[in-house]
């Protein structure tokens, strides 16, 4: 046996003494014939993909681990809540951990993906300016995409295809508005369904701003995006500035608002943009459009008052129905499905994308699971 392969079997067994588990229990396990099992551990053959996928599964450890031994990097994390402790955010970092293995078992499995160049940061100037520059390089960058006009309708598919990124939006244990992990090439933004549908956007908009400066924060917490001891850390006012800036760009407002704002057109932008009547307000005085009587003025109307006063009841209404909406990363799954029907994965890889248990998945329609939760009707954030 290879000195390749020799160290792949001890990290196996490693695996299998941590397991507490017997030979033939661990066998079933990962879905081997004990004797397939001892056979690859003395050398005379070789684990398959799938087999290296279900052991680094149910040991919790990496395939790569597996393969070479090496540990993986720690990733970058930042996010957004409401509760000023580590230990709010282990359900989210659990679930970016998840999503990171089934992106790590697919690059060893052939599955994987080109890594989608990043807008350069500028590195000069005001953390603001430096996040105004890098939201105006995204909205380049989703322009020469062809896809600005879909950023209103579909900003996760827009993240995903332009930069690679992964979007899932679903209920977070701990209740954080939102997660941005990074490690090698897996970019993942999490936001939490359960905020209102202007947070969630905002949210999105703000982690989004994280991946692309990437900020090495670890466990970086933005308790309160207008409290001042989050705003003037540097990382936070280049994310807060990127998600102004994304959502609510200069050019659009003073096109929108050539000579004056009024109630009734302020209240119509808010529908247009999608956005809270507050983060309007602020965004309109930065840009001197309003001066501060108006920015208390607009910014006290909720969100129900402006779809009220511009016409777009209806839209809010369905914008609320639908905010708890479930989103998975629709090219994650797509990847994984394929490689499933290759027999390259197991189904347990599918069904912890999609949250449920491999019985659920198995014995569920499959189709209809994986086009309600990825492709067929798409994840909405308004």
């Amino acid at each position: 046996m290879s000195d390749k392969f020799a160290g792949i079997a001890d990290r196996v067994r490693e695996v299998i003494e941590a397991s507490r588990l017997t030979h033939r229990a661990f066998a079933a396990a990962v879905e081997m014939e004990p004797d397939k099992l001892s056979k690859s551990l003395a050398g005379s053959r070789r684990f398959t993909s799938l087999e290296l996928a279900l052991i680094a599964e149910t040991g919790d450890v990496t395939v790569d681990w597996l393969l070479t031994g090496r540990k993986r990097p720690e990733p970058l994390l930042a996010a957004r809540t409401a509760v000023d402790t580590p230990a709010s955010l282990d359900g989210a970092i659990a679930r970016a951990q998840a999503y990171d293995d089934v992106y790590d078992t697919l690059e060893r499995v052939g599955h994987g993906r080109a890594a989608v160049p990043l807008p350069k940061v500028p590195r000069k100037g005001r953390n603001i300016d430096q996040g105004e520059a890098l939201a105006e390089a995204a909205l380049a960058a989703i322009a020469d995409a062809g896809r600005l006009p879909d950023m209103d309708e579909d900003l996760p598919g827009v993240i995903e295809a332009v930069f690679g990124i992964d979007v899932a939006i679903e209920p977070i244990p701990g209740r954080p508005d939102g997660l941005s992990y990074s490690r090698d090439g897996f970019r993942l933004a999490l936001v939490d369904s359960a905020k209102v549908w202007t947070r969630q956007r905002y949210t999105l908009a703000h982690e989004l701003g994280h991946v692309l400066a990437g900020d090495a924060q670890q466990l970086q917490l933005d308790v309160d995006v207008q409290a001042s001891e989050t705003r003037h850390r540097s990382g936070e006012m280049r994310a807060n500035a990127f998600a102004a800036a994304l959502l609510m760009p200069a050019r659009r407002l003073r096109a929108r608002f050539p000579s004056e704002v009024d109630r009734a057109g302020f209240a119509r932008a808010v529908g247009e943009l999608r956005v809270s009547p507050s983060a309007l307000s602020w965004r309109l005085l930065n840009l001197g459009l309003v001066d501060d009587a108006q920015r208390d003025e607009f910014g006290s109307m909720s969100t129900w008052d402006a779809a009220e006063q511009g016409g777009w009841t209806d839209r809010h209404l369905e914008f609320v129905q639908r905010q708890t909406m479930t989103r998975v990363p629709t090219d994650l799954l797509n990847r994984a499905h394929r490689a499933y029907q290759a027999g390259e994965i197991s189904a347990r890889l599918l069904a912890m994308i999609l949250d449920i248990s491999p019985e659920e998945f198995l014995a569920g329609d499959n189709a209809s699971v994986l086009g309600s939760k990825a492709g067929d009707e798409p994840a909405f954030v308004p």
